[in-house]
């Protein structure tokens, strides 16, 4: 139980798609924790850095913002920038995209 004073927003978003880009298919990220995973995983991020010559394994789109994972180099691409990401949420997104990878019914 919460008091009447703690704050409590549901997400924006019903469910945002991710494309897998190496096996040509799109899948639907519903789950509200998942999304917002996603989403402070790619907005958090400090896009700094130049790109590599990673391939894009991953297109996120988000608010019409277009992030591309890049899982050889560990970085998320927007636009001509890329944020390096730790192991640990690499680690935690594709477990997330295998969930929705997995139960998906064709």
């Amino acid at each position: 139980m919460g008091s009447w004073f703690m704050k409590y927003e549901l997400s924006k978003y019903e469910s945002i798609d991710v494309e897998l880009l190496t096996e040509g298919k799109t899948i639907a990220v519903s789950r509200t924790r998942d999304i917002e995973a996603i989403i402070s995983l790619v907005r958090d991020s400090k896009y700094i850095n130049e790109l590599c010559d990673g391939i894009r394994t991953h297109k996120i789109t988000v608010d019409n913002e277009v992030y591309y994972l890049l899982e050889g180099c560990s970085e998320i691409q927007k636009g001509k920038k890329q944020a390096k990401i730790s192991k640990e949420d690499l680690e935690s997104f594709l477990k997330i995209i295998d969930y929705y990878n997995e139960t998906i019914i064709e």
